[in-house]
Order: C-alpha cells, then sequence, then structure tokens
C-alpha cells in the first residue's frame, strides 16, 4: 500500500457500558496486489476514511472514498444498536437471525474497468455503475430498499467468441423483500431481459425473462449462433425451470473443431452412483428449438443445410428428451475421396434420448456417362445405424457398391480397389458384409478375401489368402480400424510339416507339425 495515514483511537471503560472509537485518515495513496487469478491490480484514491465505533447508540462501522482521478466515490455504513448486541456487548439474545441492523450503501464508479482484474470472465469491461441502497430489519429478515444503475455497458466475452455494448441494468429494492431487474444489451441483435427475484426468509425464489431478435449467441471456431430467444427461467428453493422458445435464423455448426468428452464404455462403473446422496438441484425443461432457413452443419464428411423444429423436455429424476424431425433439404457427403448427394434426410426425436434420434437419410452419386445412380440409405438411430444399397437401374449389392466408392463396376477392378470396396461396406455397417467380401473376390478374382478379427489382426482387416501353388500359401490382412497391415507365407514341406513366416503385428517363424485324427 502506498501514501500516508494518521489513526485516532479513543476508548472508555468504568462502571457503564465499555466504548471507543478507532478512526483511520488517508491520504492519496495506492493499494496493489493481485486478484484471485493472479491478475495484478492497482487501487488508488484521493482520500479515504474508515471507523468502528461502540458507543451509546450502539456498534457502528463507517468507510468512505474518493478514487482517484475522478474514478467515483464508494461509502458504506453499517450499525447495530446496543441492546441487540449479544453479551458482553449488550443482553442476552436468542439467536443471530435477531440481531438489528442499519446501514446505508452508495457507490459511483465512472469507469468499470477497475474492476477488470476481479472479473477474468470479462474482456476490456466499460461503463457506470451508480446506486444508493439502505439496509433495515434484523440478520435474520433483512429488508432492502434502493437502486442500482449500470449505464454505458460493454465488456468482451472471450469464451463465447462475442462483445456485448450498450448494455443498460436497472436493480432495484422497493423494500418489500423484492428485487425487480429491468435491462438490454446488444450483441448485433437487441436482447431485453426483465426479472424479479425475492430474498428473506424462506427458500429463494427469481423470475426471469429474455426476449430478442436476432442476437449473437457464440462465434467461435466450432460453432456462430445467431438467436431470437424467448424464453423465462424460474427459481424456487432447489429446482430450476426453463421453459419457452428459441428461434436459429442462422448458425455455423462445425464439431470437427469441437474438444468432445469420451464418453465412458459399458463397463465403467461410477463408485457412489444410484446411492442416496443430498438434496441436489432439480431441473424442468420446456424447450422448443426452431432452427431457420439459414443454418449449416459442417462436419465428419457432412456439409449440409438442416431446418426443423424440436421439443426438448427434461424432469426431475428422468434423462432429458427430445421430440421433432430435423430436415436435412440439401446436403452432400463425403467418404472414399467422393462426394454423395444428400436427396433426402431427416433426424427423428420421438421422445428418446437427445443423443440417439431415430435416421432416415438417402445419399447418392450419379455415374451419367453410364446411366447409373447409386445410393446408400440409413435408417435405424444414431447408436445404432443400419445401411442398405439401392440403384437405378437395379443392380447387385457389389456393383451398387463399386458405382458408389469407384464411380465404376466391379469389371476390371484391381486389388487395392477391391480392398477400398470391402472397407466402404464395413465402414458404412452394411448387414451381410462378410458375403459380400466373399462375392468381391470371387468377382474380382482376389482368391478368399475375407473381414477377420483377432489372430493377429487386431479390431478387424481384411484378408486376402491365396495358394501360388501346391505348397506355397500367402495371405495378406489389411488393418480396417487400425493401421498395419501383416504377411503369411507357409510352404508345405511334407504331408505333416510346414514352414510359417509371419511380419505386422506379430512376427516370426514356425516349424508346424500337423496330425490329423481319424
Amino acid at each position: 500500500m502506498e501514501g500516508q495515514g494518521r489513526v485516532d483511537v479513543y476508548l472508555a471503560a468504568g462502571p457503564g457500558d465499555p466504548a471507543g472509537r478507532l478512526v483511520l485518515r488517508l491520504g492519496p495513496g495506492a493499494l496493489s496486489g493481485s486478484a484471485p487469478d493472479g491478475t495484478p491490480f492497482r487501487l488508488a484514491w484521493r482520500e479515504a476514511r474508515a471507523s468502528a465505533a461502540l458507543e451509546e447508540p450502539g456498534l457502528g462501522l463507517e468507510v468512505r472514498a474518493a478514487l482517484a482521478e475522478g474514478a467515483g466515490r464508494l461509502a458504506l455504513e453499517l450499525s447495530a444498536p446496543r441492546p441487540g448486541l449479544p453479551p458482553p456487548l449488550g443482553p442476552a439474545i436468542q439467536s443471530w437471525r435477531e440481531v438489528p441492523l442499519s446501514g446505508r450503501a452508495e457507490v459511483a464508479l465512472r469507469d468499470l474497468g477497475l474492476l477488470a482484474p476481479f472479473l477474468p470472465e470479462l474482456e476490456d469491461p466499460r461503463g457506470g455503475l451508480e446506486g444508493r441502497l439502505a439496509l433495515e430489519g434484523r440478520v435474520g429478515a433483512p429488508r432492502l430498499r434502493g437502486r442500482l444503475r449500470l449505464e454505458g455497458g460493454a465488456a468482451g466475452l472471450p469464451g463465447l467468441g462475442i462483445r456485448v455494448s450498450e448494455a443498460r441494468l436497472a436493480l432495484e429494492a422497493p423494500g418489500d423483500g423484492r428485487l425487480l431487474l429491468r435491462g438490454r444489451l446488444r450483441s448485433e441483435g437487441l436482447l431485453r431481459l426483465e426479472g424479479e427475484g425475492r430474498w428473506g426468509p424462506g427458500p429463494p425464489e427469481a423470475r426471469l425473462r429474455l426476449r430478442g431478435r436476432r442476437v449473437l449467441l457464440a462465434r467461435l471456431p466450432e460453432l456462430e449462433l445467431h438467436a431470437s430467444p424467448d424464453l423465462r427461467l424460474g427459481l424456487r428453493g432447489r429446482e430450476l425451470a426453463l421453459e419457452g422458445e428459441l428461434e436459429v435464423p442462422r448458425a455455423r455448426l462445425r464439431p470437427e473443431r469441437m474438444a468432445l468428452a469420451v464418453e465412458p464404455s459399458a463397463d465403467v462403473v461410477v463408485a457412489g452412483r444410484g446411492q442416496p446422496r443430498g438434496e441436489g438441484w432439480r431441473r424442468r425443461v420446456r424447450l422448443v428449438v426452431r432452427l431457420g432457413e439459414d443454418v449449416r452443419f459442417q462436419g465428419y464428411g457432412l456439409k449440409a443445410r438442416v431446418a426443423g423444429t424440436v421439443a426438448l423436455l427434461e424432469e426431475p429424476g428422468r434423462p432429458a428428451s427430445a421430440a421433432g424431425v430435423l430436415r436435412i433439404p440439401e446436403g452432400r457427403y463425403r467418404a472414399y475421396g467422393q462426394k454423395l448427394s444428400i436427396e433426402e434426410g431427416r433426424l427423428l426425436f420421438y421422445g428418446g434420448p437427445l443423443d440417439d434420434p431415430g435416421l432416415d437419410l438417402r445419399a447418392v452419386r450419379r455415374i451419367e456417362a453410364e446411366g447409373v445412380t447409386a445410393g446408400v440409405r440409413l435408417t435405424g438411430s444414431l447408436r445404432r445405424p443400419r445401411a442398405t444399397l439401392y440403384s437405378q437401374p437395379p443392380l447387385p449389392q457389389t456393383e451398387i457398391l463399386s458405382y458408389l466408392v469407384l464411380g465404376h463396376g466391379t469389371e476390371g477392378s484391381t486389388a487395392s480397389e477391391g480392398r477400398r470396396l470391402q472397407a466402404a461396406a464395413t465402414a458404412l455397417g452394411l448387414a451381410g458384409g462378410g458375403l459380400l467380401a466373399e462375392q468381391l473376390g470371387r468377382r474380382l478374382g482376389l482368391g478368399e478375401l475375407r473381414l477377420e478379427t483377432g489372430e493377429g489382426f487386431g479390431q478387424g482387416a481384411l484378408v486376402l489368402r491365396r495358394y501360388l501353388g501346391p505348397r506355397l500359401y500367402v495371405s495378406y490382412g489389411l488393418g480396417l480400424f487400425e493401421r498395419f497391415s501383416t504377411f503369411v507365407l507357409r510352404y508345405r514341406l511334407s504331408s505333416l510339416w510346414s514352414l510359417e513366416a509371419r511380419s505386422g503385428l506379430q512376427r516370426g517363424a514356425d516349424l508346424l507339425y500337423e496330425l490329423e485324427s481319424h
């Protein structure tokens, strides 16, 4: 702390009640330190005064400060009458909640930048804050009267990538236990808020309504969101309620840039889950989300426009659910170096979990030169999708897959193209993938082509097996989910003995003896 000051002390003791006063007067000075997040700060004042007194009226506390360079002033007074004080300062009372209180506070800050070190979630806060508040009643049932007002407020919100401006907020305490809030701020669009709360004995209660039009809520690499909200938030005790409508006229969602949480596997057990615990917050949500004509999704190979309406529901003790339909009026899906046009796409929410909607999506590739349209249809749910192939004119499954992935039929396809086809079938989750692999192997002359796991093939590999001669046998495996390849060469020395060499996930050479029992 910088500056000079003066301390005056007065004490009186005798047969009566003790009395005393402590007064601290400071001239021009400053207080330097660090905020909770480590940010340095410096608060300078022109003059300041603090006093504490125990006299005939009771116990009193007073603080006053005039900030340097006309930045504002602060004042606080608080007192409790001597008859309301507990021993040894006054007669016994039943509870601290019965202690009478009286006080007032005055604030006039012309620059909220002074508070920046203590508001790390805000960037470059601006604006002026002024008001007067009076405190009455008892500790257990205080009454607040007065008004606080923020004018010309502005601040950046780095967590959302936006900056709000033209903020005006007014907090009013009529003195009957209510708190009234009115305000507005601008983030491209104008957002208005009004609310009412009650504090004092009993559980807290509050209501807040948010209304706006085309308000920018986020501008991040992974998300840009404009919304027109009409929301009502309520608090009663430990229960939170949210209801209303959220119209989204414009949004850009790029989930590949998000830091997604990893969902635990099914065998993970959380200690204490399902056991009785202390009472927590209870949530009730009834929210209707309407997506407008300029909502676009880009990620995981999908680039599409999304529209539709979904109702989000949540009740205490029940998981969140959704009901409604999201449509994909237009879009393209990129897979295996090819772009498929989405003819029809829907996500179906039927009152189940938010993260497992039903699927109904058709993506096609048109080969104009051959007059073929090949497509894949996804049905089932997001967690358990089912894929089927179709074409116009009707073609065998192997031919449809070849047109989708390669742009031509299987005739004349190479071995590497055959492996791409099998990998595509596996990735699409096509039913009968093993049968399709065999069909591809026969059609493309690849010998025995199979999808296998374990035995050195990890989580899954496309395996080609073939005899190069009466005694020489080779197999080659290409990992589908892991980056590896494995090669096996086996040479039969006699009817009982073989020599095998292996490279890949496992390496080695073996001399094998085979004995057949009859």
